[in-house]
């Protein structure tokens, strides 16, 4: 339960997520990421929902703030760190939300689970980093907490709601690796049951069959071949090993013996000795932390990753997505949307006399038609300027599945006046050079325009997303700015290829083949807005007859009537052309006519998003734009040029449904392929993720050993005492902000340094005094 606390104060809101049966602490303001800044050590058993020890706290620490521990509160915390929620996420609007910024998405999903999960990042299917994962001993700050870039940011913590916090829904299972419920209450700061001498030697004696005694070999030549980082390697080892021992590949005393041989002959090798740096009695807790993970872990997984071919990324995920179909939703009136018109029902017996889908015919006639509209015509300035009709179409099929075939149909049976323009999509720079180019004449550049529409094709997503991978890559950046009509420039130092292409003087439609397990390359971009402004669309056709029909007349659109506008354009002073890199002004453009209803639905959106309003999906301004575009489409296809009407946009919602049903397949397909990949991933990548947080905590270690000792030597050089500010000056920059975060409160609560306050001019500041000389020099 999250309660309500607005207008509390931190001691009484303390109290209130205390009622709630929420584990709290009190945190210093100032280093939040510190969980024992106040309590110290051990602060996983000190976290407390005790009313009597919460008073004691926040009367000794009145201005702390309040960390929630995930663990012992039964909850999971999904810590966002980008300002759009991805597509692949949107399970996460079920949790109870607190945001940590202003306006966005940004912030805490919090749900209710008995389990333990590893804490670490939160990684989209395509391996983007987006937030962290808070479970077991991890906390978050909490509303009315102050968060430390408030003044930079627009930091805050902030619920959304108060409420019974939401069970944690299987969505969720794909992004998060369990540490094993036997071990939970260990994790969470309770009292588990801990893996004992006694466990770690009955273990052994069981483990012992020799199922695949060869496997073995792989392992203790990783740790033998280690020039560096051969503790790490000797960790992992013996966690796969245990796993392995468990499944009875080979018994786990042996794994045990050649590994510290391999260990040995690792360190021997570059002159160093086993047993200075690791020795028997950290080899023994190595074991145990292999016996420990192999037990938390199901059999199952154990068995699908020793089965899995070594050495290999195979992800088997061969034939997934070869019978996919696009989810349809139940709102979509299919046949209502093809009987609407005749040109679409037409549109619907060519395509299926083709034996293609005709959602995806339509997607590539929509574009078509977008391009034979001229460029000066726009849609009204409904949010700050003129929208541009510019069209993005993605095609959801598997390989083999007629995109092709689609666009092909779509090119005979809609003849447009002039005809389209077709380009395969390359660089950011390279679009341009399709619109125009640089001539030199009489020592003057000048540019020299080819086309005023072109509508690019990128087959396959990988292409896209290959070149959007390249170094410098402004492929994504320009397209967004495409889709919005905005001015497109690329500056070079040589004239010659510093073509510019003004806003509302080009038009520039895209389709995208999608194979539905490769979506990534457009989801991947959720942050930057990219796959939002997309029309998803499948190549599949469920219905489709078992009779080819006969095929009807190819449809014919004649050329923009010239009264429709008084642009230069139109009037014959200049071709379109000759205008590519001259601005538009007001009067040239011409501004389609919109229904109310597309103008109330925009401007409500629009008012909320301004108010603040935490409901309101940012994305749906994408959404309802993309609508917009396809409404305009629709009227030129049904050879009207003055308004967009009340039915063009209701067909347009009806295009847009299917979009969305379409692209969440995409994201389903990808979740199941993510799934299936961690489930057959190496051996080696099995532990990475069990011991990313035990290496981290090893690395902090050593940190801490070494920066203390640095802060130690400072102070014995200042004869003991010196300000806190010379102190930090006299740190390397990397470990300054360390420093403060996790040695600092280390040296004061270990009674190694006191803090003193001392008066400067006009303000006060502190000095640190050494209270036990040191030999750590």
């Amino acid at each position: 339960m999250i309660p309500d606390v607005s207008g509390l104060s931190a001691a009484e809101a303390a109290h209130a997520y205390a009622s709630a049966h929420l584990a709290v602490l009190p945190v210093n303001p100032a280093r939040p990421k510190n969980p024992g800044s106040y309590v110290g050590k051990g602060w996983p058993e000190k976290s407390s929902a005790d009313a009597d020890q919460i008073a004691a706290w926040w009367g000794r620490w009145p201005n702390a703030s309040i960390a929630l521990h995930t663990g012992r509160s039964g909850v999971v915390a999904f810590d966002l760190d980008i300002d759009v929620l991805p597509g692949e996420l949107a399970w996460m609007r079920e949790g109870m939300f607190q945001a940590s910024r202003a306006s966005g998405e940004r912030g805490h999903y919090v749900f209710a689970t008995a389990e333990t999960f590893i804490s670490g990042d939160l990684t989209l299917a395509g391996g983007t980093v987006v937030g962290q994962i808070r479970s077991g001993n991890s906390v978050i700050i909490a509303q009315p907490s102050p968060h430390p870039k408030a003044g930079s940011e627009g930091g805050q913590y902030r619920w959304h709601r108060p409420g019974v916090v939401p069970a944690l829904p299987e969505s969720a299972q794909t992004y998060l690796r369990g540490v094993g419920t036997r071990f939970a209450a260990q994790h969470q700061g309770g009292r588990g049951e801990e893996i004992t001498d006694e466990i770690v030697r009955q273990f052994i004696v069981e483990a012992t069959e020799n199922g695949r005694p060869k496997a073995l070999a792989a392992l203790t030549r990783a740790v033998r071949q280690a020039r560096s980082g051969t503790r790490d390697e000797t960790r992992n080892a013996l966690r796969i090993a245990a796993g392995e021992a468990r499944i009875g590949l080979y018994p786990f005393a042996r794994a045990i013996d050649e590994i510290e041989s391999a260990a040995r002959e690792s360190y021997t090798e570059r002159g160093e000795d086993f047993d200075v740096h690791i020795g028997a009695h950290e080899y023994h807790r190595l074991v145990v932390n292999g016996v420990t993970v192999a037990l938390s872990r199901s059999l199952e997984d154990l068995r699908a990753e020793a089965n899995r071919q070594f050495g290999t990324d195979h992800r088997h995920t061969a034939g997934v997505f070869d019978a996919l179909t696009f989810a349809h939703a139940d709102e979509i009136d299919e046949e209502g949307f093809w009987s609407a018109r005749d040109v679409l029902t037409d549109l619907r017996q060519y395509a299926q006399a083709r034996r293609v889908a005709p959602w995806a015919v339509l997607g590539y006639v929509l574009a078509r038609a977008v391009c034979a509209i001229p460029p000066h015509v726009v849609l009204p300035a409904l949010l700050g300027s003129e929208a541009s009709l510019n069209l993005f179409v993605a095609l959801v099929g598997p390989s083999g599945a007629g995109k092709g075939g689609a666009s092909g149909a779509a090119s005979r049976w809609l003849h447009t006046d002039p005809a389209t323009v077709t380009a395969t999509l390359g660089s950011g720079e390279g679009m341009a050079k399709v619109f125009a180019y640089k001539q030199k004449s009489g020592g003057v550049w000048s540019q020299v325009g080819l086309e005023s529409a072109v509508l690019f094709d990128a087959p396959e997503v990988d292409n896209l997303a290959a070149l959007s991978a390249r170094n410098a890559s402004t492929l994504l950046p320009q397209l967004r700015s495409a889709y919005s009509g905005e001015e497109l420039g690329f500056s070079y130092a040589d004239p010659a290829k510093a073509v510019r292409l003004c806003a509302y003087r080009y038009r520039l439609c895209l389709t995208v083949g999608v194979q539905p397990g490769r979506g990534s390359g457009l989801l991947d971009d959720a942050d930057g807005g990219t796959p939002q402004r997309f029309v998803w669309l499948p190549t599949t056709d469920p219905d489709i007859p078992e009779t080819a029909p006969a095929a009807p007349a190819a449809y014919e659109l004649p050329v923009w009537p010239i009264g429709a506008s008084a642009s230069k354009v139109v009037l014959g002073a200049t071709s379109a052309v000759g205008l590519l890199d001259v601005p538009a002004k007001a009067g040239d453009l011409h501004t389609l006519g919109l229904p109310d209803v597309a103008r109330d639905a925009i401007d409500e959106h629009r008012r909320k998003m301004l108010r603040g309003d935490t409901d309101t999906d940012p994305l749906d301004g994408h959404r309802l734009l993309c609508r917009l575009k396809i409404a305009a489409a629709l009227m030129w296809l049904d050879r009207r040029n003055d308004a967009v009407s009340d039915q063009d946009w209701v067909l347009a919602g009806m295009v847009m449904a299917v979009s969305d049903a379409t692209r969440r397949s995409v994201v389903a397909a990808l979740a199941d392929k993510a799934q299936a990949s961690n489930r057959a991933r190496g051996r080696a990548d099995t532990v990475r993720a069990v011991a990313a947080e035990e290496a981290r905590a090893d690395m902090d270690a050593e940190r801490i050993e070494r920066v203390t000792k640095n802060v130690v030597s400072i102070l014995e050089d200042f004869g003991g005492e010196e300000s806190r500010s010379n102190v930090r000056k006299k740190l390397v920059s990397r470990d300054r902000s360390f420093f403060e975060e996790h040695v600092e409160q280390e040296l004061i609560e270990s009674g190694v340094i006191e803090v003193i306050e001392s008066a400067g001019r006009g303000s006060k500041g502190y000095r640190l005094r050494l209270l036990e000389r040191s030999d750590s020099k």
